[in-house]
């Protein structure tokens, strides 16, 4: 049978009543044929995963074999076997064919998730060789990573802490009195106001610097650790874009990544004391711990809540542009009637301050109020105001915050189980970039072509008046197995009965012609 004879038989299988064992039992015969390559550079199993997923389902249905015994216990054993060779046929197959990407090509796991089938990452199959990957190899550089990781949020972290803890002692600390005893302060115990921008203007910086490393013997080597991490993965970013080429750019992921290593090398390299630089700062701590949260998406536990809080996010920035046109339009409306405050004295702030109003923070009294009552706000734009203010309550605190809340929890159940499905494809390209840059050696110390699991399912029962009666279920049920087995292989011998006899006749009825000629 040719390839294309299996894609016959998967296209009866889909849209015609052909037996499912019939169908079972040839894919097992010709199981070498599913990964043959093709004009594609892609085995024929990828192909039957990019054109018909269910068909594929039921193909990977027929790389575990499940098999069970009993004991006097109580304990259903299960042995189940899990062939990984249709999934990932391993490097034998790529020399074979001598393809001119390698691993790109023959990795069924990413055909699933490039052809957006990753429900099929659920199978059985698929999510016991990611769990085995996961165990064998992927835990320990995910680990070291992330160990990483920490390494260089705990030294930008302790770098700034550093500085501020610098200019703490430099000017009067802050001091909090009321978590302090009495006899700690003297004179009247008020802190002295404190601003890094406003002390180093007035010092010079390469002397704030140096007397910061000669009081913190510790800021060098925490400069040094950051800028390290952060040109390491500017470098790796440069490789990254020279290989994807212009799929890099797809990726918003990529952006965050170049930001966040470029603003850490700026805030490290210039001077630390610079309002602006520090303003920089500022941004790559936040930048910083963000990453680290979205690092943790592909753990086993907590990976599906990060995935669902960006998920959230992304449901949330759909409905942004009629948010912002909201916001704009009153912005405009409340500072033209209350340039009096500061919190409306300019565009920017207008629009901090109705965002902020949003969240509940109205301050009816202190802002609108208030105004009224001296005069600030005067008549007839009183008037003006206060309807504003009904409507703005009306659809930005009620109908906007209700909408957006109810589009980033509206269906919990379903949006946990995508974030499940989307750590899995998260996984997937993870091994797959692993795989990548790993020697031929490691490679085949790592190729996981099966595995036999066993599993045990205990009788959970107390009354041991019911321990016969559960014996009996237990073995009923090991003889029904045994006879859908039975039934599977005699309609496996029927269709063979029926093709034989059509044979039968056709020779009998070619005797019968050349008979009677």
């Amino acid at each position: 049978m040719e390839t294309q004879g299996i894609f016959e038989l998967c296209y009866s299988y889909m849209f015609t009543p052909i037996s499912r064992s019939y169908f079972l039992v040839l894919v097992n015969r010709n199981r070498d044929l599913l990964l043959k390559v093709g004009k594609e550079n892609i085995t024929t199993m990828q192909s039957i995963i990019q054109k018909m997923p269910k068909v594929a389902s039921e193909v990977m249905n027929t790389c575990i074999k499940k098999s069970s015994t009993f004991d006097r216990e109580g304990k259903n054993i299960y042995t189940i076997v899990y062939d990984f060779t249709l999934l990932e046929p391993g490097e034998e197959l790529e020399e074979m064919y001598n393809l001119p990407k390698g691993i790109h090509n023959l990795n069924a796991l990413t055909t699933i998730v490039s052809s957006n089938h990753v429900g099929l990452l659920e199978h059985p199959l698929s999510a016991r060789l990611l769990d085995t990957k996961w165990s064998h190899f992927g835990r320990r550089v995910y680990v070291f990573n992330l160990m990483i990781n920490i390494l260089f949020i705990v030294a930008l972290t302790a770098y700034v802490l550093n500085i501020e803890d610098y200019f703490n002692s430099a000017y009067s600390k802050v001091h909090l009195i009321g978590l302090q005893p009495s006899n700690a302060f003297s004179g009247n115990g008020k802190p002295a106001s404190r601003s890094i921008s406003a002390f180093s203007n007035s010092t010079s910086n390469g002397t704030v610097i140096d007397d910061i490393a000669r009081n913190h013997s510790s800021i060098p080597i925490l400069k040094a650790l950051i800028l390290v991490f952060s040109i390491v993965n500017l470098i790796r970013e440069i490789f990254q874009l020279y290989h994807e080429k212009w799929k890099y750019f797809l990726s918003y992921e990529n952006y965050f990544e170049i930001a966040l290593h470029t603003s850490v090398i700026a805030f490290a390299v210039g001077p630390g004391t610079s309002s602006y630089f520090w303003a920089i700062g500022t941004f790559s701590v936040q930048l910083a711990y963000i990453e680290l949260v979205m690092f943790l998406r592909k753990l086993p536990v907590i990976g599906k809540y990060v995935l669902m809080i960006r998920s959230m996010v992304n449901t949330i920035l759909k409905v942004m542009i009629i948010v912002f046109i909201f916001v704009m339009g009153f912005a405009i409306g409340f500072g033209m009637q209350c340039l009096h405050e500061v919190a409306f004295s300019n565009i920017f702030l207008s629009v901090i301050k109705v965002i902020d109003m949003m969240v509940g923070e109205i301050d009816y009294k202190d802002v609108f109020l208030s105004g009224i009552q001296n005069g600030d706000i005067a008549y007839p734009g009183s008037y003006a105001v206060l309807v504003i203010l009904l409507i703005f309550i009306f659809i930005m605190s009620i109908l906007v915050m209700n909408l957006m809340i109810g589009l980033a929890v509206g269906d919990i159940a379903e949006m946990e189980k995508k974030a499940k499905l989307r750590r899995l494809a998260d996984l997937t390209d993870y091994f797959y970039n692993i795989d990548k840059i790993m020697s031929r050696h490691l490679r085949k110390q790592y190729k996981i072509d099966k595995i036999t699991c066993t599993e045990v399912e205990r009788i959970t029962t107390v009354d041991k008046s019911n321990s016969n009666e559960c014996l009996f279920e237990s073995h009923n049920s090991e003889i029904s197995s045994q006879m859908q087995e039975m039934v599977r292989q005699f309609e496996s011998q029927r269709m063979r009965l029926i093709a034989m006899e059509e044979k039968l006749r056709f020779i009998c009825q070619n005797m019968d012609d050349t008979s009677t000629s």
